[in-house]
This record gives C-alpha cells, sequence and structure tokens, in this order.
C-alpha cells in the first residue's frame, strides 16, 4: 500500500502546527490567546490520534 502522500501530508502539517503556528502567535498576542492556541494543538493532536486508532482497527478488522 502506498501511503507516501499521506505521510507527507501528516508530516507537514505536525511541523506547521508544531514550528510556525505557535511562533506567528507568539509574537503579538496575550495569555488568553497562547492558551487558546496551545488548546487548539491539544484537541488537534488528541483528534489526529483517535482517527488513527480508528484507521489501525478498522485495518485489523479487515486483515481477519
Amino acid at each position: 500500500m502506498d501511503r507516501g502522500w499521506a505521510e507527507f501530508s501528516v508530516r507537514s502539517l505536525r511541523a506547521l502546527a508544531v514550528g510556525v503556528l505557535p511562533a506567528m502567535f507568539l509574537v503579538r498576542s496575550t495569555r488568553e490567546e497562547v492558551y487558546n492556541i496551545l488548546w487548539t494543538l491539544v484537541f488537534g493532536f488528541a483528534t489526529l490520534n483517535i482517527l488513527s486508532l480508528g484507521r489501525a482497527a478498522l485495518n485489523r478488522k479487515n486483515q481477519a
């Protein structure tokens, strides 16, 4: 199964979320805005984790 573009997309999204976006907002933001960004990152990564767990479960179900 070729997942090359999907892996690249996830890696790019993670790099953007971890590096660029927080840096942009930290330059001119209040403490409340920083907390909002952090919550967004937490829920975003949690959502990615849940989706990946669901995909793994479907893969196991299809292989059985």
